[in-house]
């Protein structure tokens, strides 16, 4: 096995790829410095989580890893992307779902049609950015996790340390505000989910947690990050929306 990947992907979700894609997303990975790390749990369906998303080349990188691992996933992603002709191939050839935001509910029913089926399921997404993340946390991933009975695996993309972390699961309790809680508490030290947490602290007026979060962002980064400027932005109420 490549040194740099430490998962292994149980055989219910292989998706079998060609070699050659196996070969590439192995290679790049290799050449990026990138690694892979954590457990994929052997269950027949759950909901796979990337948290955070920091920017566009987060789906490159996932993308490599998906070839490299040739691990067996749908994705959602934004309809409009599948309008160019080269993203729609690329999208498709990973089990891409179109997602109309305006339409969530033909979302929840297309995945419940893949989790039906006997084989392996995994559903990919990703939160949303800015101040609408933390409503997209609560009626995202936990409402599409709960009407399919599936359980929710997260994993991180660290660009400091270069590294894909599968950072355990849980099964959601049907309490969003708790299932939050739980999902953004398996990384203590992910900076991304401090930001995320203390934001979701704002909403629901609790800044002294929210003010907690910033404080432990402080320590993690003391040079400054951009998740503690968002989060010090967010408590500050200048955020961009």
């Amino acid at each position: 096995m490549n040194s740099s990947i430490k998962t292994i992907v149980p055989k219910i979700h292989l998706a079998k790829r060609s070699k050659f894609l196996q070969w590439l997303g192995k290679t790049l990975q290799k050449i990026s410095g990138w690694k892979v790390e954590g457990e994929i749990p052997n269950l027949k369906k759950f909901i796979l989580v990337g948290a955070p998303h920091t920017s566009n080349w987060d789906f490159v990188h996932a993308l490599i890893l998906i070839w490299a691992i040739d691990l067996k996933i749908n994705v959602l992603a934004k309809h409009t992307l599948f309008n160019f002709p080269f993203l729609k191939n690329i999208l498709s050839g990973i089990g891409g779902i179109p997602v109309d935001r305006d339409n969530p509910q033909l979302v929840v029913d297309e995945v419940s049609k893949l989790t039906e089926g006997d084989g392996g399921v995994i559903i990919g997404l990703t939160p949303e950015g800015t101040r609408k993340r933390v409503e997209k946390w609560k009626s995202g991933f936990l409402r599409i996790a709960d009407q399919t009975e599936s359980k929710i695996v997260l994993i991180g993309i660290n660009f400091e340390t270069k590294t894909c972390s599968f950072s355990g699961f849980f099964e959601p309790t049907g309490d969003n505000d708790r299932d939050i809680e739980k999902a953004l508490s398996l990384d203590a030290d992910n900076k991304a989910a401090l930001e995320y947490q203390g934001e979701l602290f704002v909403e629901l007026e609790m800044p002294a947690l929210a003010q907690a979060n910033l404080e432990k962002l402080n320590i993690l980064c003391p040079n400054s990050c951009e998740e503690a400027e968002q989060l010090k932005s967010f408590i500050a109420g200048t955020a961009v929306k």
